[in-house]
């Protein structure tokens, strides 16, 4: 981030907040809480998560959000972190084999579509699934998932936004904005 801010290119940053870079993004700690909410109206007592990669902000955030949410009522999910999507399948296997999963959260709804297929191959279409980014509003897939989502329309306009502000006043400020989420079912 200090070589962009020494060119003073008008620089916004989508999805992760940096903290001297102006960024869009959600509150990852939200979109955990959010995913708890949709997976305890739906009943189930055995969650886990599948996130990215440990070192990822983001991924412990949503992880947090997921995993204080559930704890409010008494359910102790387990949480997964891996370096890569087949890393996720592992680990998908790993808690099969150690609990009676009902229902999972994915870091994203790459990560929740090849669960599903995995879930397929085990006959086991009764699993809640949850992922982040709602790409099956864009992209068609031959099944639906929970997913969260977000106004993608209103992100582009908000990044366009700031750096016109950027542009137009020659401005260096750093300017935060949290975009709503909401589940898509």
């Amino acid at each position: 981030t200090n070589k962009i801010n020494a060119q003073k290119f008008p620089t916004v940053i989508v999805g992760r907040k940096c903290e001297h870079l102006s960024s869009v993004y959600a509150d990852d700690y939200k979109i955990g809480a959010l995913a708890a909410e949709a997976i305890l109206k739906r009943n189930c007592k055995n969650p886990i998560y599948l996130g990215d990669k440990l070192s990822v902000d983001i991924s412990r955030e949503r992880a947090q959000g997921f995993l204080n949410e559930l704890k409010k009522v008494g359910v102790n999910p387990q949480i997964y972190y891996a370096e890569s999507h087949e890393e996720s399948i592992e680990n998908l296997k790993t808690a099969f084999s150690i609990n009676e999963v009902d229902s999972i959260f994915c870091f994203s709804d790459f990560i929740a579509f090849k669960v599903v297929k995995q879930l397929y191959k085990l006959n086991r279409t009764d699993i809640v699934v949850v992922g982040v980014d709602n790409i099956q509003n864009e992209i068609p897939f031959p099944f639906e998932i929970l997913s969260i989502g977000q106004n993608k329309e209103k992100i582009a306009n908000d990044v366009i936004g700031l750096l016109f502000k950027q542009i137009l006043n020659a401005s260096t400020d750093v300017n935060f904005i949290v975009e709503n989420i909401f589940l898509v079912e």
